[in-house]
């Protein structure tokens, strides 16, 4: 006959109760899946609502207004939409009713141009930020008061892991007092 130890019966003891304090993963995924459709459908038609495009603008292609796999968007506090034109290695920007406004960047490694630029942001000043994907960096262009040329470009990042560094940025955006905030893919 085994004998179990004093110390053999306490951890059994902290396992049991551990095990019991920790909800069984599949109950609450059943529960989740069980309840939500339940509550959708108790709440009747307010729940689902239909949502209708107002309209659309641009097709596929190389010309200004066109657009490669758009990646990013952002508008500013005037109502200016900015794209990023992942696969044209641009940024599009248009009035809110879809006018094209002006184009920046071609594809290439230097100052103001990008290498599958993915997402853009606008700070309250004017400046369009874009995450230059494959180039791994963050440009920063101060637009001209005319809102169509570019006055100067800032950029920093380079591919590694450390502070300041990318490696695949995708997502950008700006806050009120002009702090950006980067969404890296690889280095999450």
């Amino acid at each position: 006959m085994k004998t179990i130890s004093q110390e053999e019966k306490s951890q059994k003891q902290v396992q049991s109760k551990s095990n019991k304090a920790r909800p069984n993963r599949l109950a609450v995924k059943l529960c989740i899946c069980i309840l939500v459709p339940m509550l959708l459908l108790l709440a009747g038609p307010t729940a689902a609502v239909a949502h209708q495009f107002d309209w659309t603008w641009g097709s596929y292609g190389q010309d200004n207004g066109q657009f490669r796999y758009p990646g990013g968007i952002a508008v500013d506090g005037n109502g200016y939409v900015y794209i990023a034109d992942t696969h044209n290695h641009r940024v599009q920007k248009f009035t809110s009713d879809g006018a094209y406004i002006a184009t920046w960047g071609v594809e290439g490694t230097d100052a103001g141009r990008f290498r599958y630029p993915q997402g853009v942001a606008v700070d309250l000043a004017g400046n369009v930020y874009v995450a230059d994907k494959v180039n791994n960096r963050i440009q920063k262009l101060e637009i001209n008061p005319d809102g169509t040329t570019v006055d100067r470009i800032i950029q920093w990042g380079g591919l590694g892991m450390h502070a300041g560094q990318f490696h695949s940025p995708r997502g950008i955006a700006v806050d009120g007092v002009g702090n950006v905030y980067v969404a890296d893919t690889w280095n999450g």
